[in-house]
This record gives C-alpha cells, structure tokens and sequence, in this order.
C-alpha cells in the first residue's frame, strides 16, 4: 500500500506496509514500524491527517500497539543577509548547515531580478553570483519559470534580490509556495539576500517603499511566513534608507515582529532561536 503524504511534507509518497516493519521519514512524524491489516492502514492515514493535534494522536496510539508514532518539532533554518554573503559569514553557515561550505547543494533563485534586465558585472545580481561561487558551494540555477522539481536535491536554496512582489508573485504563479516552505520546514537551508530575505516573512506589504507592488500582474502582500519576523534589509544604504525607514515605521505599527539589518550583517534563525551577525 502506497500512503500519500500531507502537503505539509511536499508532494511525495513512502509504502508503509510489505508485512513486516519499515522505518519510514516523513519530516517531522516518524512512522517507526506498523503492520499490515486493515485497521492499521485506515488509522495510520489518519494520523497522517491530523499530525498537528499531538494529544489527539496520543490518545488514538494507545489503542494501536502495532504503530509507533514518534513526533518531533519541525527544525528551521534560515541564512538571510542584506546583499552578498561576505567572507567572514562563511563559518556561520557552515555551522548552521553542519559540514562544510563544500559540501553543500544549493539551489540559486535569481528570478526577483528578472524585471530589471541587467546581468552587467555590477549588478546585483551578478555580485550575489559571484560572491556566492567564492564560497565553493554546489551551486545549480534554479528559473521557477521552468524548473518542476521540489528542491529536494538540495541541501539549501538561495532566493536572490530583485522586486520582491514580482518574486512573491512568480512563486505564486507556478504553485512554489507550498515546496518552499515545506523545503524549509524539513530541516534544510533557506537562505536569502534582500528580496529573498523579505519574502520569506509574514508580510511584504510594506516593502513598497522601495519595490513597485504593480511590476507583476497580481499584487500579493502575503509573505511564505517561514519565519515569524519581518527581516528588513538595506536599513543603512544611502540609497533607500529613508524609504525602508518609512517601511519600518509603518511595520511596527501593526504589531509584527520587525528585525532590521545593515547591509554586511546576517540574520540567522535556527528553530526559535536567531542571530544578528
């Protein structure tokens, strides 16, 4: 029997029953041994339903001594800088990632900047690349406009900067959301410069101080709410510090979390726990 995993684990299937047990990982439920009879199947996809009501599930098991249900909280971990990733902030992600930069799969979305048209070596964009490929990380480019994976051969995804809605809304446009945060959730890397930082809050909308909403065809104000903090960027850059300061202002007057950071600095979260390096 082939069991389907919630959308909360991405799109993805395990068997869960050969008459004998298995050892299955599904993220943050772990399906340590089940057998194979009619009952355990109907009550192990409900559980698989209702993973999030922990004392609901507790109560279910007792009844079931063929399953054993293991949950744990789900591990996140984010990387988000202002603008490039520098060389004295290397350590930092190879101790959040755990082995070194070498080692490390990355996915690069570079797709924000795509309204801006420019790949001169002074680009933003181009610096982040660059940047980036010092650090000897595998790096592989990702275009959410034709890409049709899940992220899954990756050990960590970069979304670079650009237009913030016009990234919130491509990831929109071609159903990323759920793989995103779901990627995220799983105990990999999302890391993130300037857009890529934002977007991965609860909100962009304040953000349009210093990204026109009207660049992509819908305007979303929603962020992937990944994280609990709106990270704000670029507080001290000549160039827009009094539009993300006006940005700022108007943030902390609906209660959200706001972290701001100067460019070169990182903010680093890690489950509930985070940095400001």
């Amino acid at each position: 029997m082939v069991t389907a995993l919630p959308s909360a684990f991405g799109e993805k299937s395990f068997t869960t029953f050969g008459g004998s047990a298995n050892e299955v990982e599904t993220g943050s439920i772990e399906v340590i041994q089940v057998t194979d009879n009619a009952s355990s199947n109907s009550f192990l996809n409900d559980i698989l339903k209702e993973y999030y009501a922990f004392t609901r599930l507790r109560k279910k098991m007792t009844a079931f001594s063929a399953i054993t249900i293991r949950i744990s909280s789900m591990t996140i971990k984010l990387f988000l800088t202002s603008t490039e990733i520098l060389p004295h902030q290397y350590e930092y992600l190879e101790k959040l990632a755990g082995k070194p930069l070498t080692e490390i799969s990355c996915g690069l979305i570079e797709n924000a900047a795509d309204p801006y048209n420019d790949d001169s070596e002074d680009s933003f964009k181009i610096i982040n690349r660059n940047a980036l490929a010092d650090t000897k990380l595998k790096i592989t480019p990702i275009d959410l406009r034709s890409y049709t994976g899940d992220f899954s051969e990756f050990d960590m995804i970069w979304l670079g900067g650009g237009n913030t809605f016009y990234l919130r809304w491509l990831i929109e446009e071609n159903n990323f959301k759920d793989k995103i945060v779901n990627f995220a959730k799983s105990g990999k890397i999302y890391a993130g410069s300037s857009a890529g930082t934002i977007v991965a809050g609860p909100t962009i909308e304040d953000v349009d101080t210093i990204d026109d909403p009207d660049v992509p065809p819908q305007r979303i104000d929603e962020g992937l709410n990944i994280t609990k903090y709106v990270v704000l960027p670029h507080v001290n850059n000549p160039d827009c510090k009094d539009e993300i300061a006006e940005s700022a202002k108007r943030i902390q007057t609906k209660n959200l979390d706001l972290i701001e950071i100067e460019d070169g600095m990182i903010f680093i979260q890690k489950d509930d726990t985070f940095e400001i390096l």
